[in-house]
């Protein structure tokens, strides 16, 4: 269902709606009875019934909730989610609370290098906040991944998984002489393979590290940072969306096989 952006105001964020599109509040019903003594039927026995068996429809976010992912994809969320979480201190231990906010990508990009403005950093929220409460939860940021990777027509907003997929990727905490997360190569490999297959494994490693860009000067693996990972997403997302327009287009222009058997027998 689709969410209404958020209305600036200024005393806050407003949503006139939340993702159900319904207000809160009871209805009250009144039965007229009809001439003749006989009672109104209820509104339960005015409803109709399913017949045979007759199935509610799924909705998208079901059928996207039915895809199952690896494992791997499985522990690789739960850690990055476990780096996000908003926590607060319990006899001076984090204790996590289930969710976080724009405030945790904020302090996440800073240790990326990344550099957004508050409007930039709430829209990346708002993409994946089903229910509009400022908060990403599991189930939320489950439901994100899995969208964007099923995804076939480049047109998912990716802002928050970009960020979260490059996480996934790195190992050890590693970081570059600014102290900002980096990965290489042989850190994409396994999340690659198990979502890919090892036949998808060069054409991944090139859309993100480049052909001639693997290694260093030195001989050492070249360490990628997220801006230089963002800008060969983007590029690889574009490349897609021109592709895909480019066959809708082609596809709306050919004439139909009925048309073209007429013309072929005349």
């Amino acid at each position: 269902m689709e969410k209404k952006a958020p209305v600036k105001t200024g005393t806050g964020t407003l949503s006139s709606l939340g993702k159900s599109g319904m207000q809160m509040g009871t209805t009250k019903t009144t039965t007229l009875a009809p001439v003749g003594g006989a009672p109104a039927p209820t509104p339960a026995q005015a409803a109709p019934k399913p017949v045979g068996n007759e199935k509610k429809e799924k909705s998208r976010e079901d059928i996207i909730n039915e895809k199952q992912i690896s494992q791997v994809e499985k522990d690789g969320l739960k850690h990055v989610f476990s780096m996000l979480e908003y926590s607060v201190s319990v006899k001076g231990k984090p204790v996590g609370q289930g969710y976080f906010t724009a405030r945790e990508v904020a302090l996440m990009l800073s240790k990326l290098g990344l550099e957004l403005s508050k409007e930039d950093i709430d829209l990346m929220i708002w993409e994946v906040d089903e229910n509009l409460d400022g908060k990403v939860d599991w189930y939320e940021y489950e439901l994100m991944y899995k969208r964007c990777i099923y995804d076939e027509t480049g047109l998912e907003p990716k802002s928050l998984f970009n960020m979260v997929q490059f996480l996934m990727y790195v190992k050890d905490n590693k970081t570059n002489r600014e102290g900002h997360f980096v990965i290489t190569e042989e850190d994409t490999l396994e999340l690659i393979i198990v979502r890919k297959g090892r036949a998808a494994l060069e054409e991944e490693l090139e859309a993100i590290f480049g052909r001639d860009d693997i290694r260093s000067n030195t001989g050492e693996e070249k360490e990628l940072t997220f801006a230089e990972y963002l800008e060969r997403v983007n590029k690889r997302a574009l490349q897609m969306r021109k592709e895909l327009e480019k066959k809708t287009k082609q596809a709306y222009m050919r004439p139909p096989e009925s048309k073209k058997k007429k013309d072929e027998d005349n």
